[in-house]
């Protein structure tokens, strides 16, 4: 009960937020964040032509837009039905469905999920639905929020709002993918509580 309950005051949260969300993040602290994060994230990714790319968690699809304007082609999963009608408005395939439970019957030469798995109510199953997405030789980028001094006042601010944020280190991210045949083959931390994770299968 206590995860249901979680996993809807995240949906209601992102769909109360949609009509400004994205434009929050592109301003002042929230902007030096952001500008950071897509620094690490597309190098890791580092996006060709003609791929197939999943943004898992897409919010209004910042990340999606980015990988079409490389020439990839872009689908959206986001629990928000708000952001996947604002991710479709742009010209972006998205469906709206639970990160933790959602089946698409095909997978990707590369995946995204950034800033999702802390809203999630179990970020093991997300992880397992990442891995049932990837292509063979595919490489997933995870954005997460690792434990550090700045973590308090992230989780701080989101508790107001009723949210429980689960917070992982490198090493439970690493034990998470494990379980689901993954592993992390490159990794950054970013300022303050932010980290990157390159992920590919473990047998590539």
């Amino acid at each position: 009960m206590v995860e249901e309950k979680q996993i809807m005051k995240a949906k209601d949260y992102f769909e109360e937020n949609a009509a400004a969300y994205d434009a929050k993040r592109e301003r002042g602290f929230l902007g030096w964040l952001r500008k950071n994060e897509k620094s690490a994230v597309l190098s890791f990714l580092d996006i060709k032509k003609g791929e197939s790319m999943l943004d898992a968690g897409c919010g209004e699809g910042y990340y999606a837009q980015l990988a079409k304007s490389k020439g990839a082609k872009v689908f959206g999963i986001d629990v928000s039905k708000e952001m996947i009608a604002k991710l479709q408005a742009k010209g972006i395939q998205g469906k709206a469905c639970d990160l933790e439970n959602c089946s698409l019957g095909k997978k990707f030469d590369k995946i995204v999920c950034a800033g999702v798995l802390e809203f999630t109510a179990n970020p093991r199953n997300v992880v397992g639905m990442l891995a049932k997405h990837l292509k063979s030789k595919g490489r997933i980028v995870i954005l997460y929020s690792r434990p550090s001094p700045g973590t308090i006042v992230y989780v701080s601010i989101h508790r107001l709002h009723g949210l429980r944020l689960k917070i992982i280190s490198r090493k439970k991210l690493q034990n998470l993918l494990k379980r689901a045949g993954l592993t992390i083959t490159r990794h950054r931390k970013l300022p303050l509580f932010g980290g990157v994770a390159l992920v590919e299968h473990e047998s590539q």
